[in-house]
């Protein structure tokens, strides 16, 4: 009974044992509806921040890429504006102090010397006597900081650069004391009035750019006036010649007298001119350079117009390139103008264009100046014109805004004579020459001097020089004016021309 006790009651705790647990297995509905509910709030809260939460990740990851592409930007800026070449006159004339100067604290003795005048000043104050009814006192300096010289960061100050002339400087002024020669033909005039001035050779060649009413046409006359005055050869091609501007009332007839031939301005006499230039006298001096003979004095072919002879003549950015290539060695030079020298507009390749060494820019197209000058960046060209010019020149290796001298009538009747009223010609005595100067007055020009013939053409030099090559005058007239038969007309009418020339120079 005992053993029979003890197994009845061991079963009675397993199964209370067995219920109990069984019981504590089966889940509490309302708290798997509440542990459903969290679980489902705390998903639908997920979802509603997962956008925010990619564009916090992305807008972080951007900042991080974006900090050192920023620094690398102001880096590569930094170095590029300590590298540009500062070209932008201001309104005195002057050109800005170059940066370099500015980072090494050079500037620093300008500063010193503004504050060693003031102090100056001051102490002159202090010892003047101040009338005060009956009593003289001496007033008290003003207490200023004193700075020693050695301070560190200071130098001595440098005195302020001259600015540019004001107003108009006419070429008569300077030809007062100084005339032109080969070896000096002024350009222009810069700080403090002192005048640039290159041999007649360190012009090759001379480009002249700038919109209409720059001042192109003044410093062609400034230009053709002092080398015909020098005695070089000059030739003119301008399809918008006239010997008296009845507009700005400027006078070409004292540099067309002296003119090596008649001023071309048809079509084709500019044509006959470009050819004989090219096909002719250029290997003419070659030759004579080849063999060792000197090719003659300067000659300069100033073109004006360019553009539009470039679109008349088909062959003329030809004959130009070849100009520009060789002739530099053998004394011809071309003082060429337009308002733009793109090479769209100029014809030639952009490497011909770079032969212009002299360059006056009076604004108008930024890619010419840039060309021409040899700067980078932008160039301001708002007070451009009317005197003021950049040049680069064996003078002004750097562009340096310069003023142009006035071309004025009677400058021009000064250096070569008035055309018409035989003004006699004011030679500059030897005494009054500079020192150690080789400069040469120009000769002086009597009245009938100045009444001789207009100059000969392109034309006529060219018959001559074939002739001087041994064509017959069916040759030449083959040759020029392309007339092949020996019959008709337009060969008898040619051949007379050319057979009027040759007898003239006979």
């Amino acid at each position: 009974m005992r053993y029979l006790a003890i197994f009845a009651l061991a079963l009675v705790l397993g199964g209370g044992v067995f219920l109990l647990t069984r019981s504590s297995d089966q889940p509490d509905p309302l708290a798997y509806q509440q542990r459903l509910w969290e679980q489902q709030q705390q998903q639908a809260r997920q979802t509603a921040l997962e956008p925010f939460q990619r564009a916090s990740t992305a807008a972080w990851y951007l900042f991080v890429a974006a900090v050192p592409l920023v620094a690398l930007g102001f880096a590569v800026d930094a170095w590029i504006q300590r590298r540009r070449p500062l070209v932008y006159p201001n309104a005195q004339g002057q050109l800005p102090v170059p940066r370099a100067v500015v980072d090494s604290g050079e500037l620093a003795g300008a500063m010193l010397a503004a504050l060693q005048q003031f102090h100056r000043t001051q102490q002159m104050a202090a010892v003047q006597p101040r009338v005060d009814k009956l009593s003289i006192t001496a007033k008290e300096p003003a207490a200023f900081p004193q700075i020693p010289l050695n301070a560190p960061g200071l130098t001595t100050a440098q005195p302020e650069a001259p600015a540019l002339p004001t107003g108009t400087v006419d070429l008569a002024d300077l030809t007062v004391n100084w005339r032109p020669s080969v070896q000096s033909i002024t350009l222009a005039v810069g700080a403090g009035g002192q005048p640039y001035r290159v041999h007649a050779k360190d012009l090759c060649h001379v480009a002249l750019a700038g919109a209409t009413g720059g001042g192109k046409s003044n410093i062609m006359r400034l230009l053709l006036a002092q080398l015909v005055s020098a005695g070089a050869h000059v030739v003119l091609a301008d399809p918008h010649y006239t010997p008296l501007d009845a507009e700005s009332g400027d006078d070409w007839r004292p540099i067309a007298q002296r003119l090596h031939m008649a001023p071309a301005v048809k079509a084709s006499d500019i044509q006959h001119m470009l050819a004989w230039l090219a096909a002719d006298e250029l290997p003419r001096r070659l030759e004579l350079r080849h063999n060792g003979q000197p090719v003659g004095v300067p000659l300069f072919f100033a073109v004006d117009e360019l553009p539009s002879i470039v679109k008349d003549i088909p062959e003329a950015p030809e004959h130009m390139g070849r100009l520009l290539r060789e002739a530099r060695k053998v004394g011809i030079f071309i003082i060429g103008a337009a308002q733009d020298f793109l090479v769209k507009t100029i014809g030639g390749a952009g490497a011909v264009r770079d032969c212009y060494r002299t360059s006056y820019y009076v604004g108008g197209d930024a890619q010419t100046a840039r060309v021409l000058l040899d700067v980078q960046g932008r160039v301001d060209d708002g007070q451009l014109g009317q005197g003021l010019a950049l040049l680069r020149s064996k003078a002004t290796p750097q562009a340096s805004l310069v003023r142009v001298p006035l071309a004025s009538n009677q400058a021009i009747y000064g250096l070569l004579g008035d055309a018409h009223q035989d003004a006699a010609i004011n030679v500059m005595p030897a005494d009054k020459r500079p020192d150690g100067s080789q400069m040469v007055a120009s000769p002086q020009v009597d009245a009938e001097a100045l009444q001789r013939p207009t100059p000969h053409t392109a034309e006529a030099e060219r018959v001559l020089a074939l002739f001087r090559q041994g064509l017959d005058v069916a040759g030449v007239v083959r040759e020029i004016y392309g007339v092949t038969s020996k019959q008709g007309r337009t060969y008898q009418e040619r051949s007379a021309e050319v057979q009027a020339v040759l007898r003239g120079a006979l």
